[in-house]
């Protein structure tokens, strides 16, 4: 069986940072007006200006915004290509799943038809091919020999 092979999948310092609402709130901010200070995101936000410029810096330190001195002034804006890859590699791991679970219906749907028994002719060919694939799913999922450790297990 073909598994897809996902992209490096992002830094949990992306999901941690997105994890916070007001992270995420002064990440849409900068997103709506291309860029700002710490002190025109705080308005309007239920903290203080220095907790704002917390939460930049760990937006900041995950590659989620950039930040550049004008002046006296640090104006921050979003950094497109974190968030993209981000959801890249989700829309890649939400592929995977879909095949994985499709093989998964494909194989419990064939059990219930009874194919399961048939060993021979192109029925059994099928049939073989579909629990190959199911057992080789079951190991990407849960490590090699897994499932043969449960099938030895009494309880199952």
């Amino acid at each position: 069986m073909s598994t897809a092979v996902l992209t490096e999948p992002p830094a949990g310092d992306v999901f941690a940072a997105l994890a916070d609402p007001t992270r995420r709130s002064v990440l849409q901010r900068l997103a709506d007006h291309g860029d700002g200070t710490a002190t025109t995101l705080a308005d309007g936000l239920p903290v203080s200006r220095v907790a704002v410029v917390k939460h930049l810096g760990v937006l900041d330190r995950a590659g989620l915004v950039a930040k550049q001195r004008q002046g006296r002034e640090v104006r921050y804006r979003v950094q497109p290509q974190r968030l993209s890859d981000t959801a890249r590699w989700m829309d890649e791991l939400a592929t995977a799943w879909d095949v994985r679970l499709a093989a998964l219906k494909r194989l419990a749907e064939g059990a219930e038809a009874g194919e399961e028994g048939t060993t021979e002719g192109p029925e059994g060919a099928a049939a073989r091919e579909r629990e190959s694939a199911s057992i080789g799913i079951f190991d990407d999922l849960y490590g090699e020999g897994h499932l043969e450790r449960l099938r030895e297990d009494e309880r199952f």
